[in-house]
């Protein structure tokens, strides 16, 4: 359920949506301490939130806007010795959230500039459902810890880009991820083989778009 809303000849615009998801028969996958895993249906599971966008055009040429939304996602049934009810379901941030302000304006001789800088936030989520592993320790004894890939942190990425163009051609300097930040989407815990996957470092370049 939602609802749209534009105000002040467009100028300003709101927009809010809630939403209730019932699942049943639930694929997920559920990682091993030996590294493997298996695929498995986790009996059923319901994901309820909400999400807020916001624009406004306070002069001409400037736009800011943002939007945010939050998941609440939880096992209700499942099979013994796998997850408990009441968990979360894996990848399923709390909160999400961007911003954005952009610029422009017409220049000279038909020339357009136009500036960006965008941030977005994800927060913190499970990676899985599989809360300790077992370690072997130097003595021999095998006990259960807690599990260091159970969670993935909260990370922000900023993005920020400018071009200028004419006609069919446009010249745009970007900077995606100014920051430079390496949080781990996927941690796999292995005997010798720790292994992330991350998402792609500082990248800073002109292109050059050109219409026929």
């Amino acid at each position: 359920v939602g609802t749209k809303n534009q105000f002040s000849d467009g100028r300003f615009t709101v927009n809010a949506a809630a939403f209730l998801t019932k699942w049943t028969n639930t694929q997920q996958a559920v990682g091993l301490p030996c590294g493997f895993g298996f695929t498995a249906n986790l009996g059923s599971a319901e994901v309820k939130g909400f999400e807020l966008e916001a624009r406004v055009e306070p002069i001409d040429g400037l736009e800011l806007g943002g939007n945010t939304a939050y998941t609440k996602s939880e096992v209700l049934e499942t099979l013994e010795g796998i997850v408990e009810a009441g968990d979360p379901l894996p990848n399923v941030p709390t909160w999400m959230a961007s911003a954005y302000v952009g610029y422009s304006r017409t220049l000279a001789d038909g020339w357009g500039l136009t500036m960006r800088g965008e941030y977005q936030y994800q927060g913190r989520a499970p990676f899985g459902i599989l809360p300790d592993l077992n370690v072997v320790f130097s003595d021999g004894v095998v006990a259960g810890v807690p599990n260091p890939s159970e969670f993935r942190r909260s990370f922000d990425v900023v993005n920020l880009t400018a071009s200028i163009g004419k006609d069919d051609t446009l010249v745009r300097l970007f900077a995606r991820n100014v920051f430079d930040a390496r949080p781990q989407l996927d941690l796999a815990i292995f005997s010798g083989a720790d292994q992330t996957f991350t998402i792609r470092p500082r990248t800073i370049g002109v292109e050059v778009v050109q219409s026929f």
